[in-house]
């Protein structure tokens, strides 16, 4: 249906974003770029392209490219949640302030509330972190992630069945995520 749309009218942003996002998740990151740059070209009211052409740097391997697209997102529009995001996790001295700033424009968003609680256990802040990653199981009960870092704050408190608990249930929900691998000896 993009495709069709395409050639009625190869300017209609939605349709090359639709092409350049099944480009994307097929790894297919020269064609993605290519349609999210023509996106791009006629999407001048939005940060839809700019974001995605960021992702892609990002996925392949051009960081500075991506955390310059996002610095620049972030001086035009400052609602453009995933730009702090990502920021936060390439640039240290700002990640918890840019976590909490993602969280305050979409309360929505899972990632940031796992990674405050990651920040959080990282700073041995176990409270916060339960807090943080409560959020995230109300959001998405089913993150592995979720029970990754939850292992870790039983962990830290010395509780190690429930942090075995909690790592078998990350590894079953994601079989291939090496860090709770680690926890369980495998």
């Amino acid at each position: 249906a993009a495709q069709k749309t395409l050639k009625i009218n190869s300017g209609n942003i939605n349709a090359l974003l639709v092409l350049g996002d099944l480009s994307y998740r097929n790894n297919d990151y020269k064609s993605a770029m290519k349609y999210y740059k023509n996106a791009e070209s006629y999407d001048k009211k939005t940060f839809q392209s700019a974001l995605r052409i960021a992702q892609v740097y990002e996925k392949t391997g051009k960081e500075k490219k991506a955390v310059d697209i996002y610095e620049k997102l972030l001086k035009t529009y400052n609602d453009c949640y995933i730009a702090y995001y990502k920021i936060a996790l390439f640039n240290k001295s700002k990640e918890f302030a840019y976590l909490k700033k993602a969280i305050a424009i979409n309360m929505n968003f899972k990632d940031a509330w796992i990674d405050l609680g990651r920040y959080a256990i990282e700073n041995q802040n176990y409270s916060d972190a339960k807090k943080y990653l409560r959020n995230a199981y109300y959001i998405d009960e089913n993150d592995f992630r979720y029970y990754y870092y939850q292992g870790l704050v039983f962990k830290a408190k010395g509780l190690n069945q429930e942090a075995k608990y909690y790592f078998a249930k990350s590894h079953a929900l994601n079989p291939e995520y090496e860090l709770a691998k680690k926890e369980l000896g495998i």
